[in-house]
């Protein structure tokens, strides 16, 4: 079984990245971080463990599905956070860390998406 997912949102100023790493075998991946490159630089956003619902759920948001929005939260050791709503031409991906002392929301029009969450599938079987 494979032990890592990712979906890429990009357009031509932005690359957000969502990375989940080391599947534990039961229903956990030991790390989730979020890779912003922009015109800018690039930032990443490590948030620690993250169970299977959350890949579950950001996939389902950008595969189409019926939700306009998606949320995850985590404790590590303070409150992240992490928001996606979905636009009429693209998304709104909001980073919260430090129970939300810093902020940064990324606005992406026109992304194209790449989803590599086959990993669902071999979890489902």
């Amino acid at each position: 079984m494979r032990d890592n997912a990712s979906i890429q949102v990009k357009n031509a100023t932005r690359d957000i990245q969502f990375i989940w790493r080391g599947f534990d075998g039961d229903d956990c991946f030991a790390d989730f971080q979020i890779v912003a490159t922009t015109e800018d630089g690039t930032e990443e956003f490590d948030f620690g463990p993250c169970v299977v619902w959350g890949l579950r759920e950001l996939s389902r948001l950008f595969r189409g599905g019926s939700r306009s929005s998606a949320g995850l939260g985590f404790r590590n050791p303070e409150v992240r956070c992490c928001d996606v709503l979905r636009l009429a031409d693209g998304y709104s991906i909001k980073v919260q860390l430090d129970e939300g002392r810093f902020s940064r929301e990324f606005v992406l029009q026109e992304p194209s998406l790449h989803i590599q969450d086959e990993f669902l599938a071999e979890y489902d079987e």
